[in-house]
């Protein structure tokens, strides 16, 4: 059953590719890709409205959120210019595998930071917030396609990566993270965020 569902996908991914007129490629190095052509202005960016994903949100110029795409919504993706697809779901949720195989096959760059239940404050770090910012700062020219299952993931890493990265306030940083879908996971990246900003006023202080 699962190897006919694979079939399937790999018939509409066909089909979008022949759409798109494109080669199928293999992604290359997030790092080394991410760094070319960085200063291409936020204007020039695709206009993302036409990208459908479950819970969809436009937080940013060059950058659209959301729940997991199906193979024609990537598809829709790479039509409307997104570059990279970013997944935050964990180890062996659904799909996980799928969609890379999809998004590489259309030429996107393709990368993974896993976020679960089964990691502390399921995966929510500083660390993984400043990989994410790392993608960000190029969003000018490679615009993003960031998901998770709902979207509620992806806005807890962009409050973290607003706080870490951009250097705002917990409260803006959650405004931030609403703004990209966070939802259920609030009161985790709250207590975070708290944490974090009372250790940065301490820091500050000295």
């Amino acid at each position: 059953m699962k190897r006919k569902r694979t079939v399937a996908l790999y018939g509409l991914v066909i089909g979008g590719l022949l759409a798109l007129g494109a080669q199928p490629g293999w992604a290359c190095d997030a790092h080394e890709k991410a760094g070319a052509g960085a200063g291409v202005a936020v204007a020039d960016a695709p206009d993302l409205t036409a990208v459908e994903l479950p819970n969809r949100r436009l937080p940013r110029p060059g950058v659209v959120t959301g729940g997991q795409p199906s193979p024609e919504q990537l598809v829709q993706a790479a039509k409307a210019g997104v570059k990279v697809v970013v997944n935050l779901r964990g180890d062996g949720e659904p799909m996980v595998e799928e969609t890379g195989q999809i998004a590489k096959k259309l030429g996107l760059m393709y990368v993974r930071i896993p976020l679960s239940g089964s990691q502390p404050d399921f995966g929510l770090t500083e660390q993984n917030a400043r990989k994410l910012g790392k993608l960000l700062a190029h969003a000018k020219d490679r615009p993003l396609l960031i998901h998770c299952a709902s979207g509620n993931r992806v806005g807890a890493l962009m409050a973290l990566e607003a706080f870490y990265v951009e250097g705002k306030s917990a409260a803006e940083a959650l405004a931030e993270g609403r703004k990209a879908g966070l939802t259920r996971l609030e009161p985790v990246v709250r207590r975070i965020l708290e944490r974090a900003e009372t250790q940065r006023k301490a820091k500050s202080a000295k």
